[in-house]
C-alpha cells in the first residue's frame, strides 16, 4: 500500500519528517521481531523505497532527526539482509518482489553507464547473501565477477544462490583474503557498505589508472536506505558522473582512477 499524503499529516506538518517517523516505527518493530513476517517486510521495504523517490520531498540535516536517520538506515540494512536470506533459501522469488525487480532495473542502468563489457573483471564488494545486482551484471554483460563480503555466512549463501541461479562462473572472497585489485577493471561498492571513504583509500593504491569504481550512495531521504557519498579525493579519482535520478531509491557515483 503506497504512502499517501494523508498518512503524513501529523503534529510536525512536515511530510519528510513524518516519513522518517512513520517508517522508523515500522522498521524498528520488524527489526526487533524474532520472527518477522516475510510479506510484511517486503511490503514495508517496497513502500519505504517508493517514499524515498518522492521528488517533492527533501531532507535537510536536522540535529533532532539525524540520530534517528542513522539508526533507521542500520535497521533497514538488516531487513534487506533478511529479505536476501529468504531469497537464498527459496522462500521468496526474485520476480515476485518489487524491491528486487527495482534492484535489477537499476543494476542494468549502472552497468551500461559504467562501461561494463564481456571482458570486464568486476570486484563486487558487499555482495550480501543474495547478490542480485552481481547476477544481473553477469548475465546482461557477460563479465567476470568476484563477490566479496565480510560475513562468511553471507558469502556461503551468495555462492549457493548464484550457483543455483546462473550458469555463469563467479568467484568468492573475504576482504582479508588479499584480493589483488590490480586485476580488476571495475570495483562495485554496494549501498549498504559503510565507511566508503576507507574502502576508496584501500582501493586506490592497487587499482590501475583508468580503473573504475561504481559506488551506490544516498542523499537526502535516500540516506535512510544507503550510506552517504564520502568526500572524493580529486587528485586520485575523477568523478565521471553522479547518477541521482528521482525514480531510483539510491544514487550511484561513477569514478575513474587518475
Amino acid at each position: 500500500m503506497p504512502l499517501h499524503q494523508k498518512d503524513l499529516n501529523g503534529p510536525h506538518n512536515d511530510p519528510c519528517t513524518e516519513i522518517i517517523r512513520i517508517f522508523g516505527h515500522e522498521i524498528k518493530d520488524l527489526f526487533h521481531s524474532k520472527n518477522p513476517d516475510l510479506n510484511r517486510v517486503e511490503d514495508t521495504l517496497s513502500r519505504f523505497a517508493e517514499a524515498l523517490t518522492r521528488s517533492d520531498l527533501c531532507y535537510h540535516d536536522n540535529l533532532e532527526l539525524d540520530p534517528h536517520v542513522n539508526q533507521i538506515a542500520q535497521w533497514a540494512a538488516h531487513l534487506c539482509g533478511f529479505l536476501e536470506t529468504q531469497v537464498a533459501q527459496g522462500k521468496l522469488k526474485l520476480e515476485e518482489s518489487s524491491y528486487f525487480r527495482e534492484i535489477v532495473r537499476i543494476g542494468h542502468q549502472e552497468g551500461q553507464i559504467g562501461g561494463i563489457q564481456p571482458q570486464s573483471k568486476v570486484c563486487f564488494i558487499g555482495c550480501g547473501s543474495t547478490p542480485v545486482t552481481a547476477l544481473c551484471l553477469a548475465e546482461a554483460f557477460g563479465c567476470q565477477i568476484t563477490c566479496v563480503d565480510i560475513d562468511t555466512k553471507s558469502l556461503a549463501a551468495a555462492e549457493s544462490f548464484l550457483r543455483s541461479s546462473s550458469k555463469t562462473s563467479f568467484r568468492f572472497s573475504l576482504p582479508d583474503s588479499q584480493v589483488d585489485l590490480s586485476n580488476f577493471t571495475h570495483i562495485f561498492l554496494t549501498g549498504l557498505v559503510p565507511d566508503k571513504d576507507r574502502y576508496l583509500a584501500q582501493i586506490a593504491p592497487s587499482l590501475k589508472p583508468g580503473g573504475k569504481v561504481i559506488m551506490r550512495y544516498g542523499t537526502g531521504l535516500k540516506s535512510l536506505f544507503t550510506f552517504p557519498l564520502p568526500v572524493i579525493d580529486t587528485e586520485v579519482w575523477q568523478v565521471v558522473r553522479l547518477l541521482e535520478p528521482p525514480g531510483n531509491f539510491f544514487n550511484t557515483a561513477f569514478l575513474e582512477k587518475v
